[in-house]
């Protein structure tokens, strides 16, 4: 059974009602596991919400914009998840699935650029609750998401599986033992998720300032209680590792300096 699909849902809380409609009509899918539904809703007490939501940005597959006013006037949408959306969408990492909930001015931003439901960009409050126009559109929304879905599982399956690099043998699970002890700190470090890192694919230069930035909090925090050696040991991370864990390419690397 393939992995369920990663689905960030970005929405003002002033549209919560309708996020929550939205959950009820994607409840068949989320209980198929097809989909991985995810919202604040589901931080708990003690979670570092601004990180947890940050990760749960750079690792969807699927986000889906609740758009109205409020969503387009809120300055922690717009800073944490829309730009970064915007980014990974025209990157062809994610998929942005815009929903216009309300009548707002979306059609200059960068969402006008990108097919919208329901048809024609019709506003879900417009359709009438009650005789039945607004569960119409609806299930016309989860139609759509269901084709985008299904489209996005043919692509992959129809994508070139990429060679294994031959120069990167598999981790062995006695690696730290054969590493000088500073290294075998780190990497230990690391697997206990203790150290900060940086993702990338040349192992040949340390990051720059601007680049580590780019690692979500949650990921790149470090939270050692002993000084550890100051070096950088890359290592080719596999599917397999923690980092699939952490939605990290398998053809990247992981330095950490600590």
């Amino acid at each position: 059974m393939s992995e369920p699909v990663k689905i960030f849902v970005s929405y003002a809380h002033e549209d919560e009602e309708h996020k929550d409609v939205l959950r009820k009509q994607l409840a068949g899918l989320i209980r198929s596991e097809q989909i991985d539904l995810w919202d604040d809703r589901n931080l708990t007490a003690g979670d570092d919400w601004e990180a947890e939501i940050l990760t749960r940005v750079e690792g969807c597959d699927v986000a889906i914009f609740l758009v109205s006013a409020a969503f387009l006037a809120s300055e922690f949408i717009n800073a944490k998840e829309y730009a970064r959306m915007i980014e990974r969408h025209e990157a062809g990492e994610a998929r942005i699935f815009p929903i216009i909930l309300r009548p707002s001015a979306w059609k200059p931003t960068e969402i006008g650029k990108i097919q919208v439901v329901p048809k024609d960009g019709k506003a879900v409050v417009t359709f009438s609750p009650e005789n039945g126009e607004r569960d119409q559109v609806w299930l016309d929304v989860t139609t759509a998401l269901q084709t985008l879905l299904q489209s996005m599982g043919e692509k992959q399956a129809d994508a070139p599986k990429p060679d294994a690099p031959k120069d990167t043998p598999s981790a062995p699970a006695t690696l730290t033992q054969r590493l000088p002890r500073g290294q075998s700190r780190v990497l230990r470090a690391l697997m206990q998720g203790r150290a900060a890192f940086f993702l990338g694919d040349d192992v040949n230069r340390k990051p720059e300032a601007g680049e580590r930035a780019q690692v979500p909090r949650a990921m790149a925090r470090a939270r050692s209680t002993q000084p550890l050696p100051s070096i950088w040991q890359p290592w080719p991370m596999r599917p397999s590792t923690r980092a699939q864990a952490l939605h990290i390419p398998p053809r990247w690397w992981l330095c950490a300096t600590v």
